[in-house]
C-alpha cells in the first residue's frame, strides 16, 4: 500500500446524492425485527449475504422468513461464506433450493476434492459483508450477523452491541450490484475483470478488487490527514496497517481530537494482545484510546468530522487487503448526530486506557503482543 498522499486524485468533495431515507440501530433486536417484517412484505425479491449464519433461535427466524417469500415467488438468494456460517447451513444448501431459495457459499471449502490444494488459496479471501437487499429499493448494511449473539432477547446483557443502518435510493444499486459479483464469483479464483462500480465519492464504498480497495482505503487515509476537529473510530478488531498509523498520528499531532473506542473483551481472544501492541505508539501521538465494557463491541464505524460511515470494514489487515467489505457513507445530519451520541454514550461505558495503566502491564504480556504482531497481515 503506497503514501496516503496519493489520494487526493480520488477524492470527491461533497455528496453528489442523498439517500432518500436513512435509519440507524444500535442493537439487533430492533433491527431484525425491522429485517425480517420487511422481508415478509418483500414483493419480487430478497438478496441477503451474511458472513455467519448461525444455527440457533434467531437463525431459524430468518430462514424462516426466506422459506416463506420464496414459496410466495419472491425470488430469494442467500450468500454465505464457506468458513464464517456453520456447517448445518452448507448442508442444507440442496433441501433449500428444493423450497425455491437459491443459495450459494462463498468459496466453500471442499477437503475432499482432488483440487484441495488450490482451495487452500480461497482460505483467505472471505465474504465478511452483512447486507440485505428487498426489492432493489431498501439496503441493510452493517456489523451485524445473523447470530443470537446479536440480541438481548437470546442473550440478555451479554448481547454484543453492534451498528447497522437501512438506507433507499437510488446507490442502493451498487449493493444489489456488489451483491451479483459475489454471486456469480462465489467459487472462482481469478474472477472476470470488471468495471469499477463504486468509489470513494459513493455513498456505497465496495472492496471487492484491487482498485476498488486502494481507492477506498487512499480516500480514508487522506480524510483522516485532512481532519478539522474529531475522528472517532469504532471498530472490534485493530490491526492497523503502515499507511493508517501514519494518517492518525499526523491527525492527533495536528491538534484534532482522535478517539478508537475498541473492544475490553474480544470474541477472538487474540485481538486484545495485537490491537495492544500498537497501543504506545497511538499514545506516543496524544490518540485517545477507550475499551468498551459490558459486552464485545462488534460495530464497524467512523467519524472524521461530519463525515461518516457504517459498515463491515474493520482496521484490521483483512479488511484493507482480503475480505470482500462494504461501508455506507451517511448522507442525514440527524443521523451524524445520533452516531456522534451513540459514541459519546458508548465512552460512558468504556474504560479509558491512559498511558501510565498501559507502562504497567506485565512483561508476559508485552512479549505476547510482539509476538502476535508477526502475524498481523493474516489477522
Amino acid at each position: 500500500m503506497g503514501a496516503p498522499r496519493q489520494a487526493k486524485k480520488f477524492v470527491c468533495k461533497g455528496h453528489v446524492n442523498r439517500w432518500t431515507e436513512e435509519e440507524l440501530f444500535f442493537g439487533g433486536d430492533l433491527f431484525f425485527s425491522r429485517l425480517i417484517d420487511e422481508i415478509e412484505g418483500a414483493k419480487n425479491s430478497v438478496e441477503l449475504e451474511s458472513y455467519i449464519f448461525s444455527k440457533d433461535a434467531l437463525g431459524h427466524r430468518v430462514l424462516d422468513a426466506l422459506k416463506r417469500a420464496a414459496a410466495r415467488g419472491v425470488r430469494v438468494r442467500l450468500l454465505i461464506d464457506g468458513i464464517g456460517s456453520t456447517d448445518w447451513i452448507r448442508s442444507e444448501v440442496e433441501n433449500l433450493g428444493e423450497r425455491r431459495l437459491q443459495t450459494r457459499v462463498y468459496h466453500p471449502l471442499v477437503w475432499q476434492s482432488i483440487r484441495w490444494v488450490v482451495r487452500l488459496r480461497l482460505l483467505n479471501r472471505r465474504n465478511h459483508r452483512k447486507t440485505c437487499l428487498i426489492d432493489g429499493a431498501i439496503g441493510y448494511v452493517g456489523g451485524m450477523n445473523i447470530s443470537a449473539t446479536q440480541t438481548a432477547e437470546f442473550s440478555g446483557t451479554d448481547a454484543w452491541r453492534d451498528t447497522s443502518v437501512r438506507v433507499m435510493g437510488p446507490e442502493v444499486a451498487l449493493l444489489r450490484s456488489a451483491f451479483n459479483y459475489a454471486w456469480r464469483h462465489h467459487k472462482s479464483l481469478k474472477p472476470e475483470p470488471r468495471r469499477i462500480h463504486a468509489t470513494p465519492g459513493a455513498l456505497v464504498r465496495v472492496k471487492d478488487s484491487l482498485v476498488n480497495r486502494r481507492q477506498i482505503n487512499y480516500d480514508l487515509f487522506s480524510r483522516i490527514q485532512r481532519a478539522k476537529s474529531r475522528i472517532c473510530i469504532t471498530t472490534p478488531y485493530f490491526v492497523p496497517s503502515f499507511a493508517l498509523m501514519r494518517s492518525l498520528r499526523i491527525a492527533s499531532r495536528s491538534g484534532v481530537d482522535v478517539r478508537l473506542l475498541l473492544p475490553e473483551h474480544n470474541d477472538i481472544f487474540f485481538m486484545k494482545w495485537v490491537a495492544g501492541a500498537y497501543y504506545s505508539l497511538l499514545h506516543a501521538a496524544g490518540i485517545k484510546i477507550y475499551e468498551y465494557a459490558p459486552a464485545m463491541l462488534h460495530a464497524k464505524t467512523i467519524i472524521i468530522d461530519e463525515w461518516a460511515t457504517v459498515g463491515t470494514s474493520n482496521f484490521n489487515y483483512r479488511s484493507f487487503f482480503h475480505d470482500l467489505e462494504v461501508d455506507v457513507v451517511l448522507t442525514h445530519k440527524s443521523s451524524i448526530l445520533k452516531l456522534s451520541q451513540q459514541f459519546l454514550i458508548d465512552l460512558e461505558k468504556s474504560t479509558n486506557v491512559t498511558p501510565l495503566a498501559w507502562s504497567r502491564r506485565i512483561w508476559s504480556r508485552r512479549l505476547v503482543e510482539w509476538i502476535m504482531l508477526r502475524f498481523k497481515y493474516w489477522i
